[in-house]
């Protein structure tokens, strides 16, 4: 009978293991860089009364730039900049925002399909700290959804982003 459990519980584990290993083939199968390309451009979000919040993302060599500001009675005010590179070593996205106020925040991130990007606010790049979560949903190649939640999960908002076109 100890045989038995001792097998059953080998097996389960081997199942375990392989599953997870799929997991991980399959994300890291996922050209990241070439995801990202999708969110080039200048996006809108309706903030409020006259407000519209303004991204601007832009290839930066390897990395990506986005240029963060309201237009408030279509006058510009600087929100951020963020700057992201892909990191080959965890298969992340490491990314600083640089706010107009001389604040810094550090996040890591990674396209878990083709149209779903996911990030982690950390303290200094690190995974076990982290402070808010962020789910970018491509719904078409004009419209993104971000859903902002708690570290603990909890749903904090959700925003629609729609494509500016040229």
């Amino acid at each position: 009978m100890k045989t038995l459990i001792s097998k059953i519980a080998v097996i389960v584990f081997l199942v375990c293991l392989s599953e997870g290993t799929q997991a991980q083939a399959t994300a890291s199968k996922l050209d990241q860089q070439k995801l990202m390309s999708q969110f080039l451009g200048t996006w809108h979000h309706n903030a409020g009364k006259d407000t519209v919040e303004v991204w601007e993302m832009d290839k930066y060599g390897k990395a990506f730039e986005i240029k963060v500001y309201d237009l408030v009675k279509e006058k510009k005010v600087h929100i951020r900049k963020d700057l992201s590179s892909f990191n080959s070593n965890d298969g992340k996205f490491n990314g600083v925002q640089h706010y107009y106020d001389g604040t810094i925040t550090t996040w890591l991130g990674a396209f878990t399909s083709e149209k779903k990007f996911n990030v982690d606010f950390v303290k200094n790049f690190d995974p076990a700290t982290v402070i808010s979560k962020y789910e970018f949903v491509l719904d078409s190649p004009d419209t993104f959804t971000m859903t902002g939640f708690s570290k603990d999960g909890v749903k904090a908002g959700e925003y629609k982003f729609t494509k500016v076109k040229k």
